[in-house]
Order: C-alpha cells, then structure tokens, then sequence
C-alpha cells in the first residue's frame, strides 16, 4: 500500500513503535528540566499567539531595504567603534521574513523564498522518485523538514544552517546513491551467477 507521497507504509507494528517507545522512555527521562522549561514559558506567556501567528500576519510597511546588516546585534557596537551616525531606528523584529525583507528589500526577499520553495517542490519531486525505501524515508525527512522550516530562522540562525544546507544536498545526492546501490547488486548478482555455473 502507498500513501499519498507513494512511499511505501511500514508493515511491522515494530517497525515504528520500538523506535517510538525508546525515545518516548529516553526524553522524560534525560530532558526533564528543558521540557518543564517549555511548559512554563509555554503557559505563563502573554503573548504566546502574537508570536506563532506574526509571520504570517505582519504588514509590510519596510519594503525598502535598510541594507545587509541593518539588523545585526553588533551594530550598536559598530557604530560606536567607527564613529558613524546611529542611522533610521528599526522596526521591531520578531520574525525572519521581516529581518530578510528589511536588510535585502523586496526583490531580494523575493527572490529568497521563491528559492526556498523552489528547494521544497525540487525535495517533494525527488522524494517520489526514489524506489528503496530506507532513502525514500531519509528523502521524506528531509522534505518534512525543510517544509516546516519554511517560515522559520534560516538565514539568522547560524547553528541551523549547517543541517538545513547539509540535509538539502544530502537529498541531491540519493538519486545517485540508489542508482550505484542498483548496479553494485546488480554486479553482485552477476558474479553469483557466473559462480554457480561453474
């Protein structure tokens, strides 16, 4: 049976609850203190709903770039350092999409997230067209992860881009992984048989 990415379901009950069950024991256990963090910050937020819903909400105002850097937490510094004007004070910002339509303007934001959808329409087509099902599921992975990421810090957040960019041509390279895996048993099956013939 296929789901709607035409990747193959699992077929083993052990198949997704073992793994499932080991994590669900591992994190309580080790990561108490972080997930009780998160409750706390989660239910004694007063503006939790501002916050998840303001990348899609925000009015663009800014549509003219301030500059690459404009919003840099060394600016201040910056400034004092080289002994330059304060220059236009910012518009407060939460979001990525604001920080990137401030420092690169609009065509450049543009030109940003139609690249990041492009990336996501190339990871889902890639993703159907791989036949092995341990690369469709790593394929699969990569395609839900940079999906949810769409809205989120790509360009700011420093430590994140090394995994997005990494798993990005980490999915490139599969379709070659499983054509070499084709011929590599492919040769192995015509050894066997040139073996047993003699």
């Amino acid at each position: 049976p296929l789901d709607f990415l035409g990747i193959p379901r699992l077929r083993r009950w052990e198949d997704v609850n073992v793994p499932t069950l080991f994590i669900l024991g591992i994190i309580p256990r080790f990561f108490t203190k972080a997930i009780d963090n998160f409750i706390d910050r989660v239910n004694n937020s007063d503006n939790l709903n501002h916050r998840i819903i303001e990348p899609f909400t925000v009015r663009w105002n800014f549509w003219d770039s301030y500059g690459i850097g404009a919003s840099h937490q060394a600016i201040s510094a910056l400034t004092q350092i080289l002994n330059l004007n304060a220059g236009d004070i910012l518009p407060p910002l939460e979001s990525e999409m604001m920080r990137v339509a401030i420092e690169i303007g609009s065509i450049g934001f543009l030109f940003w997230y139609l690249l990041r959808l492009a990336l996501i329409i190339s990871f889902y087509k890639l993703t159907n067209q791989l036949k092995n099902p341990f690369l469709v599921y790593l394929a699969l992975s990569v395609f839900l992860y940079h999906l949810i990421n769409f809205p989120s810090q790509v360009v700011f957040g420093v430590t994140n881009n090394l995994y997005y960019w990494f798993s990005a041509g980490l999915l490139y390279l599969l379709p070659k992984l499983e054509k070499q895996e084709k011929s590599l048993s492919s040769h192995k099956y015509q050894i066997s048989n040139n073996l047993s013939t003699l």
